[in-house]
Order: structure tokens, then sequence, then C-alpha cells
């Protein structure tokens, strides 16, 4: 069974503030993925900030996909 993991996501380059989502997927992800979530308005896709095993006090949401090409198991994503 995969753990839950849970990902601080953000919508725009400039943007500060990050959003909570939850991921229970098989396939790796990493800072700097970009993975589609749902919003009031639809389907986007954001860009994964960073990743934390320790659930937030709220509820959160699913992470809906990957956009990233899938990296072999133990392989970090490439430097910005």
């Amino acid at each position: 069974m995969t753990e839950r993991v849970y990902v601080a996501v953000r919508f725009y380059p400039a943007d500060i503030r990050t959003y909570t989502y939850h991921y229970d997927g098989p396939e790796m992800i990493a800072p700097g993925d970009r993975v589609v979530v749902a919003t009031r308005r639809g389907q986007s896709t954001v860009e994964v900030m960073y990743i934390t095993a320790s659930p937030p006090d709220f509820e959160t949401k699913a992470i809906e996909g990957i956009v990233s090409p899938p990296r072999p198991p133990g392989q970090a994503a490439a430097a910005a």
C-alpha cells in the first residue's frame, strides 16, 4: 500500500502562498514536478513546491494526476 503524502503546490510562479493537497499514487513526485488538481473553476496544472508526511490541520483534496513524466524509483527531479 502506498503511503499518503501531503503536497504544497503553487498555481503561478510569482505566488508566495502555497496550497496543500494529498497524494496516494504509486509514482514518485518531487518539488518542481507539475501535477493536476481540482479547483472551484475546474482542473488546474500546478507546480509542486514541497512534500511532507505530516498531515495539515485541515481537510485536503487529492492530486488528480501527474503532468511531468514519471521518473524511475529513487530518481529525484532535475534542478531547475
